[in-house]
């Protein structure tokens, strides 16, 4: 685990508030709701160490919708300069796509689960703003 650099209203975690500790608790960082905005978060930055993999770990399956997934790459082949590459994901009428090591976000609540491609609306694909930065100019090649 790295060392997370403290602030001011940081908190370091604490070994005397749990019964069996993580080694270096104390480099994790506690973020109270009010000693800031937000509701409250915990920090921990953990270091990947070579070889070492957790069985336990799966990487994500994301379920897409097919027809979704057609139209989206409609549109990205009409507008994008170049189509995303990763694992699509559909959550209701919302197309992400996440990176191919994304590990499995099943038991998790997730708001947004990676990069927002947009909204599927009536038959047709709705870009959302974010996507401006990579869509062609007029006059560019297709």
């Amino acid at each position: 685990m790295w060392e997370v650099q403290s602030y001011k209203d940081f908190s370091r975690g604490r070994k005397d508030w749990v019964e069996n500790p993580a080694e270096n608790i104390e480099k994790t960082i506690r973020l109270w709701p009010q000693s800031m905005k937000g509701e409250g978060h915990y920090i921990a930055v953990l270091k990947k160490v070579d070889g070492d993999f957790d069985p336990r770990l799966k990487l994500a399956q994301p379920k897409v919708d097919s027809n979704m997934l057609k139209h989206y790459k409609e549109f990205a082949k009409e507008t994008l300069n170049f189509i995303p590459t990763g694992k699509y994901i559909t959550f209701n009428d919302q197309l992400y796509i996440l990176p191919e090591e994304t590990l499995s976000l099943d038991k998790l609540k997730v708001v947004r689960p990676g990069l927002h491609l947009g909204t599927f609306k009536k038959n047709r694909f709705e870009k959302p703003a974010s996507t401006s930065t990579i869509v062609k100019s007029r006059g560019s090649e297709k």
